[in-house]
Parts: C-alpha cells; structure tokens; sequence
C-alpha cells in the first residue's frame, strides 16, 4: 500500500511539471 501511495505522488509530480510547462509555454506567447 506505501508503493502505491508513492507512485501517487510520483505521477502527481509528473502532472504538476507538465502543468508548469504548459503554463511557461502560453505566458510566453504574450
């Protein structure tokens, strides 16, 4: 059940970056 919660995070992490990317990316197209 830890590893699975851990993994959680991780893939939260993941989604997170790609979100601030995506964000970067359209500020800076203004």
């Amino acid at each position: 059940m830890k590893k699975d919660k851990t993994s959680e995070l991780e893939s939260v992490k993941l989604i997170s970056d790609e979100i601030e990317i995506v964000i970067e990316g359209k500020v800076n197209e203004d």
